[in-house]
């Protein structure tokens, strides 16, 4: 008897899930005509028309049978503590199913569960974030974190692993939607191996529709985003330019029929030209959490606008360049002028203040005070 014969059916679906144009509207063909995934793949040449799959479709299924090794990937999905959910099976996201093409099946690391009790948003944002932004999706997620909310977003770089580490600090739950391989050795980007990793320790999940040691392509992303948008309640853009992967989750939710939120930005800055046009196309602008939670009927406990940070006694300086502030933004020479302080001692002091979340550096030396 052959090692592929041993394996079981999970085995195959997860080969399944690595051939192209593998569609769920596919895969229910195979398994009416071959009752199970581990017939169809282990079927003669050929054997695909049986299905009515098309000749074209057939034959890169042969191509591409030819290339996977079922027992590998089978192997590392073991070794990982990898899942396999697929669309019928109860921990799959709800409200995946209802979009226009969901996948046929999730890999799962970790617990995925929160994704269907709990109400999930997904928070997403540009790669290339201001403070400003960084600021907004640390204190915003935060919030959220003490509600029943699962916080849902790429892992990328930016507004991403930001939101994922706020959600994480404040002992909420977080799930990762990965364009690739949710295994240790792919998980993209490298660099985010290590926060994967602690989503998984604090009781959060990875997922994805690519079988581990998929390595992720240009084309995975967009259709990452799908999945983002579509296992969620609400997205939640922070920072974003008129031309981002941000923009397009938000687009696809919309085109799902989910709600849609944006926070305001600076008119003069490109990573807030897609959040503002967003406001202006209709999305719900975001100045506090409430914005959010009164829309899944949270009363509002309190008033909490974002950014916000609790101001505390500081030094005689940082009392003198409070009081400087007499507009929202103000220009540090503008600053050194008003207080009469030497330009080391206010570099320093709003260094300080910057850390201590009393005002944000906007870029080219204007700071705006919290």
């Amino acid at each position: 008897m052959s090692t592929q014969t041993l394996l079981p059916e999970d085995a195959y679906c997860a080969a399944w899930a690595g051939m192209p144009s593998c569609s769920l509207k596919r895969i229910s063909a195979l398994k009416k005509q071959f009752h199970s995934l581990k017939e169809a793949w282990l079927s003669p040449y050929g054997s695909f028309a049986k299905a009515g799959i098309d000749e074209r479709t057939a034959e890169r299924w042969e191509k591409a049978r030819a290339q996977i090794q079922p027992e590998r990937v089978w192997d590392v999905m073991q070794k990982e503590s990898v899942s396999l959910l697929p669309f019928e099976h109860d921990l799959y996201p709800p409200l995946l199913r209802e979009i226009p093409s969901p996948p046929a099946w999730l890999f799962v690391r970790g617990n995925p569960s929160p994704l269907s009790s709990l109400l999930p948003l997904a928070v997403v944002g540009t790669r290339k974030m201001t403070s400003y932004g960084k600021h907004v999706a640390e204190r915003l997620v935060a919030e959220l974190s003490k509600e029943p909310v699962a916080i849902v977003s790429g892992l990328a770089y930016g507004i991403d692993a930001y939101a994922h580490s706020a959600c994480l600090s404040s002992g909420g739950y977080t799930a990762a939607i990965l364009g690739g391989g949710i295994d240790t050795q792919t998980i993209y980007p490298a660099a985010h191996r290590g926060l994967a990793q602690k989503i998984l320790e604090e009781g959060g999940a990875l997922l994805s529709e690519y079988p581990p040691t998929t390595k992720p392509q240009r084309h995975s992303f967009p259709l990452r985003n799908r999945i983002i948008a579509g296992a969620t309640k609400g997205t939640i853009v922070i920072e974003a330019p008129t031309s981002s992967g941000a923009l397009l989750t938000a687009h696809l939710a919309l085109e799902m029929n989910r709600d849609v939120f944006a926070v305001p930005g600076d008119i003069l800055r490109n990573a807030s030209a897609g959040t503002n046009a967003l406001i202006k196309q209709g999305a719900v602008p975001v100045t506090s959490v409430f914005d959010i939670l009164n829309v899944y009927g949270y009363e509002q406990k309190k008033s909490s606008s974002l950014p916000s940070s609790p101001a505390s006694a500081g030094s005689p300086e940082e009392t003198s360049i409070m009081n400087a502030f007499e507009e929202e933004t103000l220009h540090i020479d503008d600053i050194i002028e008003r207080t009469k302080l030497s330009p080391a001692t206010v570099n320093t002091t709003l260094t300080q203040m910057e850390i201590n979340g009393k005002v944000i550096h906007t870029g080219g030396g204007y700071y705006r005070r919290v």
